[in-house]
């Protein structure tokens, strides 16, 4: 990279640094919106997603903060939406503020009410996270129960016959019908079915907002572009142009690049093991680099919640028989 002109993130941050700590913090930084500004004159700096800060944000922090004694810093962050481990960021900057922060004088403050959710998915969240460290959330006053549902994708069939004592279902389901890429005239059942079960759940109401949340960006054997692209041919113009009247949208995505997103429904799909938690196999090869089992599965654990914490009103978790993740099996029976 350095031999072709390009860097990197992180390499950007540790020369930043090192120009703060080599001049201490003496220097005049360029802003777009702001302008000017010398480095030692800040006043404040807010710090938004802090669970997900890192060593080199910290070394930049505490590089600003030696040359200016007077800064005060406002960090806010929910330790159980820390998703971001594999680009770095560490947990315990939020877990041990106070004694990662011991020679500055420090106040803590809980925000537990939860305004986004209704009653039974904010408890669904609290089942889950329920051993790990961490303030419960509590709904909004005036909270309705909202509600949580598991659907088994292997319940929805779509035909897939074309011989003439099944044409009328067929010419039905058609449109549901998924090839495989590069494989002809294949079809791909599991995301076929798929695919039905979410337009089936968005078509009766158009005055909604959706969020279609997966753990990875391939769904089956396409990418989840390809089935928002479908989900888009199966729900019809006149439908989306119904959405757009009330501002409404429909969005696909992996819950990594979600977060931070809500809608009035969530549909996760794939709830089930291999998926919710993903370990890799050669993740064990990173155990000398503090990457052990049950570091993965937390942060796994803290993904699934980001995932089911998106829904306004009703969360719809999607699995298959018999592969049902151990997450959704932890909060069956004590939320629904």
């Amino acid at each position: 990279m350095e031999k072709a002109g390009f860097t990197d993130y992180d390499s950007l941050l540790e020369l930043a640094a090192h120009h703060v700590e080599k001049t201490h913090g003496n220097l005049v930084v360029q802003d777009q919106t702001r302008g000017q500004f010398h480095l030692q004159k800040l006043k404040w700096i807010l710090i938004d997603e802090y669970q997900d800060f890192s060593a080199l944000f910290d070394r930049m922090l505490r590089a600003i903060s030696t040359s200016n004694p007077s800064l005060r810093t406002l960090c806010v962050g929910d330790n159980w939406q820390a998703i971001n481990g594999f680009a770095g960021s560490d947990t315990r900057y939020i877990d041990c503020f106070e004694e990662l922060n011991q020679e500055t004088s420090h106040l803590r403050f809980v925000v537990p009410v939860n305004r986004r959710s209704e009653e039974k998915i904010v408890t669904a969240g609290n089942v889950l996270m329920e051993d790990v460290p961490g303030d419960r959330a509590i709904p909004r006053e005036g909270a309705g129960q909202g509600t949580v549902e598991v659907c088994y994708v292997d319940d929805i069939y779509v035909e897939m016959r074309k011989y003439p004592e099944y044409r009328d279902q067929y010419e039905a389901d058609k449109k549901y019908l998924v090839t495989r890429p590069n494989g002809g005239e294949s079809i791909d059942p599991l995301t076929s079915k798929h695919l039905k079960l979410v337009t089936q759940i968005i078509l009766p109401n158009p005055y909604l907002s959706y969020s279609v949340l997966t753990r990875t960006n391939r769904l089956g054997t396409i990418s989840i572009r390809e089935f928002e692209r479908h989900l888009r041919d199966c729900l019809g113009g006149s439908f989306l142009a119904e959405m757009k009247k009330p501002k409404k949208s429909i969005d696909v995505s992996t819950v990594h690049r979600y977060k931070g997103g809500e809608s009035d429904v969530s549909i996760v799909l794939r709830v089930v093991n291999r998926q919710f938690p993903l370990v890799h196999p050669d993740s064990a090869l990173l155990a000398p680099l503090g990457q052990t089992p049950d570091k993965i599965i937390r942060e796994e654990r803290r993904l699934f919640y980001v995932a089911i914490s998106r829904a306004k009103e009703r969360l719809i978790l999607v699995t298959e028989r018999n592969r049902e993740s151990l997450f959704l099996e932890e909060i069956t029976g004590r939320t629904f």
